[in-house]
């Protein structure tokens, strides 16, 4: 049997899944691709499971957390912020994919922006809409978005949520045709690829431990990739790589100090290697045609 890697696109053998326990989501399948090592579920993708899914078991679901959320997260909303207003600066048009509560929206329309988002969630589409006065509407996908409208952006944010795609590669296809010439794209992900490598080593040793460090690097996602070829995914779409940032990808001030010196120490060893140990990064990629 062969899986299609929904990264790079290439075929992968049975031979390279394994099992996670995600909690809520039950033990699912997972696959290596042998290609560029993502790691990805091969559960299907459903619009109703996720939407219930995402509303029930999560803290960016409900209203009340979601907004609390928005305000944890503000300390890279203000980091992103600036980054931007330096790359491409005001007025400009900007949508926000997976825009939840409406927070960096909100930040970035009081900045100059013309700004508007989509999400799976009606709720937080509706309050995005009606408390915010911005506009938005329910997606599953930026093909979606775009059979719904004729717009173009200049700047396109992508901030925690590409790991629930089902295809990295037609999503990042879709961003990339619906920027405007010079617009850029910029993404908040995570990349744990390597604390699952190490889970899965000590799993040998201690299942306990070895389990307790695969939840932490997977999450409730769907998908995990190397910075690297996350890049080079970037580029093979045609993303000119401008910025790269772990520090700045911190949430918050009252972020764990342990996280945030996982952040730290791994933009260290990046600077010095080339190898990404931080569990997350700030990317710009601009579309240079």
């Amino acid at each position: 049997m062969k899986i299609i890697c929904p990264a790079c696109g290439e075929e992968n053998n049975k031979d390279f899944n394994f099992y996670i326990n995600q909690g809520n989501r039950g033990k699912v399948n997972w696959q290596i691709c042998a290609n560029c090592k993502a790691y990805f579920s091969t559960s299907e993708y459903d619009k109703s499971i996720e939407q219930e899914y995402t509303f029930e078991s999560t803290s960016y679901g409900p209203e009340k957390s979601g907004i609390a959320l928005n305000k944890f997260k503000e300390r890279m909303y203000n980091a992103i912020a600036s980054i931007i207003e330096n790359q491409h600066p005001a007025p400009a048009t900007l949508l926000d994919i997976g825009c939840s509560y409406g927070g960096f929206l909100r930040k970035m329309k009081d900045k100059g922006y013309n700004v508007e988002g989509y999400d799976i969630l009606p709720k937080a589409v509706n309050f995005v809409v009606n408390s915010l006065n911005i506009n938005a509407i329910v997606c599953f996908s930026m093909s979606e978005f775009s059979s719904k409208t004729s717009k173009y952006f200049d700047i396109i944010t992508v901030l925690d949520c590409n790991y629930y795609w089902s295809n990295q590669l037609i999503e990042l296809k879709e961003i990339f045709s619906k920027l405007n010439s010079n617009g850029i794209l910029v993404m908040r992900i995570t990349d744990k690829s390597k604390y699952l490598v190490i889970g899965r080593f000590v799993k040998y040793f201690s299942n306990k431990l070895g389990q307790k460090i695969i939840k932490y690097s997977v999450n409730d996602h769907r998908f995990s990739m190397p910075l690297n070829s996350m890049l080079k995914l970037l580029k093979s779409v045609g993303f000119k790589i401008e910025y790269i940032s772990s520090y700045n990808a911190i949430y918050s001030t009252q972020t764990h100090w342990f996280v945030k010196f996982l952040f730290l120490f791994g933009s260290f060893i990046r600077i010095l290697t080339g190898i990404n140990y931080a569990p997350g990064l700030v990317i710009i990629g601009r579309k240079s045609n």
